[in-house]
């Protein structure tokens, strides 16, 4: 299944004081789906849900999440946090290939590399993939893989994508035509 993301909808996704979502649910999945993730911290999402449960309310949380904080000695943490897939990416491979990196820098460099998943860059897709491959226990990562990997863009930027369609269009009826 695949949840597509408008940055101008309605969806809600109040924080409590520990961070965690509270997005309120109008049917039984989408009551399961706020149930777990008001128990998931967000930096911990990128390791622990699947790619369709993701909507632009948690996306805001995540961003909410990393803009106030700071890696040192990442000069290019900043364009990372705000949802940067090369930079998010450099930076996860300077962390991965570190022995013993802290689990709260992993899960924090980790979810930047989420937000560009989510806005449906297939490398940022790839790494967070190869990191879940790192982590958790086997059935539970093998089903995120699968969601990732079987989702091809979670999000997708309503102006960006509508250019796309259009200049895609635009491309296929000017072929069909000559």
């Amino acid at each position: 299944m695949r949840n597509v993301f408008n940055p101008g909808s309605s969806d809600q996704c109040g924080t409590s004081p520990s961070g965690r979502c509270e997005a309120p649910a109008p049917n039984r999945q989408d009551s399961s789906r706020a149930i777990a993730l008001a128990k998931v911290p967000p930096l911990h999402w990128w390791r622990r849900l699947p790619a369709d449960i993701f909507t632009g309310a948690h996306v805001r949380v995540i961003r909410k999440a990393l803009a106030g904080l700071f890696i040192l000695n990442e000069p290019r943490w900043r364009e990372a946090a705000k949802g940067d897939p090369a930079a998010a990416i450099g930076i996860a491979l300077r962390v991965a290939r570190r022995r013993g990196t802290a689990a709260p820098v992993i899960d924090l460099v980790m979810s930047a590399v989420l937000l560009a998943a989510l806005s449906g860059d297939p490398a940022a897709t790839l790494t967070l993939t190869t990191m879940i491959k790192r982590k958790g226990a086997r059935a539970e990562r093998n089903a995120l893989i699968t969601s990732w990997l079987g989702t091809p863009s979670v999000i997708e930027d309503s102006g960006a994508a509508a250019n796309k369609r259009n200049h895609n269009q635009l491309g296929s009826d000017a072929t069909a035509g000559a």
